[in-house]
């Protein structure tokens, strides 16, 4: 067996030499390379100098003379800032990383607000390598609960001013959640990075406002494939893509993005029927926001024709009708997903043919319609104006 033991600077000092012993630490799969030297995988340590403990067959103990030092360090992150809506791209550069990208945790230090309680905010990790570690940032949305909103629900983007970004070496066995990676990072004995900038580098991430698309507007709110809609807000000018968003998934992409710094023109694509939410994106990736929850468009179908549209009062005969737009809705459970009415009542649907045809039948509106019976003259062959004319 082999482990690793924090640095004891007298052998004769016995509390420190048990309390560094108590706190070795073993190394992993231990291997005989020949009668002279053995091998083994360190794992993750706090930075330090480390004596190299080896046990052997026969209970006899040895011990390093000399250190091995686990210094987990940042020289420089780059970029300084980003977008509050996240998706800006760091690369950190330092010393002592994982070559295993999900045992590097990423924290950024926010604020600290009832969204974050320890004032941290992963990155999330890319790729890695012993130097180098890329990785993507999360939107800085938080709020502070407070009588209005107790449960901190209304989250807004929130600038940030320039604070540290630090790595944690965490098992991704065990810690395989954000929740048990925030756990990880707040245990004293996990490894982490010191800073070790030097000359104009520096290990400070900010979230910035003026970096940051926002949508402030919206116009038309719907339509359908192919309608052209413009997008006011501020810092457009850097957006190159527009994404439609329905459950948080992309489905689709606007076209011809033409952007300017107050606005954007775009012509958004064929969709089913349906609420979207807008999102702006830039070409490096970074994301816009929409703290006022504006940039929703909506599909919407259209009649284009109808047949068989005269029947009895008393309903029951089928009706078919023709759709524009947005189109029905289609799929398995197409007869519920789509809804008729005639005059406000629900015209029950038979089949529905394809995305741009249905059938149903049309209900009784008995009890529904006021008539009114007129008994003209003999001689009268028209009706008179009804807007006008006083009543016999």
């Amino acid at each position: 067996a082999m482990w690793l033991l924090p640095k004891i600077t007298s052998l004769i000092d016995y509390p420190t030499a048990s309390v560094a012993y108590a706190a070795r630490v073993a190394c992993v799969s231990p291997t005989a390379v020949s009668t002279t030297d053995v091998t083994c995988a360190s794992p993750g340590l706090p930075n330090g100098d480390y004596h190299v403990l080896v046990a052997l067959s026969s209970g006899l103990q040895l011990l390093s003379s000399q250190t091995v030092l686990f210094d987990l360090s940042i020289t420089s992150v780059m970029p300084n800032s980003g977008s509050i809506g996240g998706g800006t791209t760091l690369v950190i550069d330092g010393a002592g990383f994982s070559t295993v990208p999900g045992s590097n945790v990423v924290e950024i230090t926010v604020p600290t607000s009832t969204t974050f309680l320890n004032g941290l905010l992963q990155c999330a990790v890319v790729s890695a390598t012993a130097t180098r570690i890329t990785c993507v940032t999360r939107a800085h949305l938080a709020a502070n609960a407070d009588v209005d909103d107790p449960m901190a629900k209304r989250v807004m983007p929130a600038p940030t001013q320039p604070r540290g970004v630090r790595v944690f070496i965490c098992d991704p066995v065990f810690y395989n959640s954000t929740l048990l990676r925030d756990y990880c990072t707040s245990l004293p004995s996990t490894p982490h990075t010191r800073c070790n900038a030097t000359g104009g580098a520096s290990c400070d991430y900010s979230y910035s406002t003026a970096l940051t698309p926002a949508i402030q507007g919206l116009a038309p709110t719907r339509g359908y494939g192919g309608s052209i809609i413009a997008i006011y807000g501020v810092n457009l000018d850097t957006v190159a893509f527009v994404d439609l968003l329905q459950g948080g998934a992309v489905v689709g992409a606007a076209t011809g993005v033409n952007s300017s710094a107050s606005g954007i023109f775009c012509t958004v694509p064929t969709l089913p029927p349906g609420a979207y939410n807008l999102r702006l994106r830039k070409a490096s990736g970074e994301l816009g926001v929409d703290a006022l929850g504006v940039g929703v468009f909506t599909y919407y179908p259209t009649i284009s024709a109808l047949a068989d549209n005269a029947g009895s009062l008393a309903g029951g005969l089928p009706l078919t009708v023709n759709v524009g737009g947005a189109g029905l809705a289609t799929g398995p459970n197409n007869s519920t997903a789509n809804v008729v009415t005639i005059a406000g009542l629900v015209c029950p649907i038979i089949s529905v043919d394809s995305a741009s045809q249905l059938h149903c039948r049309a209900p009784s509106i008995n009890g529904f319609v006021s008539a009114e019976y007129w008994n003209m003259g003999s001689n009268s062959y028209s009706l008179p104006d009804l807007t006008t004319w006083t009543r016999p």
